[in-house]
């Protein structure tokens, strides 16, 4: 039986966060809700299909307070340019919903 192994370099962090994404220099934005972050990128999921290696434009609408503001918030971006790593589509309640990974531009902190 092969074995889970874990790729990741930096842990996640739960994140309840509400945000609109957009392709880069385009007017159009969508609405989304963040699952988790790190330092190099974050999760999503949204009603809108992203295109991998597309670049977007993620601003933060809200972030739920809930829990430890602080420490769900230490390391993530409200505003950031990122690249579209992967895009998988899921049902949830019969409606078609897309889970996105999206790695960061720009400097790690």
């Amino acid at each position: 039986m092969d074995s889970f192994v874990e790729k990741r370099a930096f842990g996640r962090h739960r994140t309840n966060a509400h945000i609109i994404f957009s392709y880069f220099n385009k007017e159009a934005h969508f609405d989304a809700l963040t699952i988790n972050h790190c330092v190099t990128g974050m999760c999503f999921i949204s009603t809108s299909r992203c295109q991998r290696g597309a670049t977007v434009y993620i601003r933060t609408k809200e972030i739920s307070q809930s829990g430890s503001y602080a420490e769900k918030t230490r390391i993530f971006r409200s505003v950031t340019l990122a690249e579209i790593k992967w895009c998988h589509e899921y049902y949830k309640k019969n409606k078609k919903m897309y889970a996105i990974g999206a790695k960061y531009f720009g400097p790690e902190y």
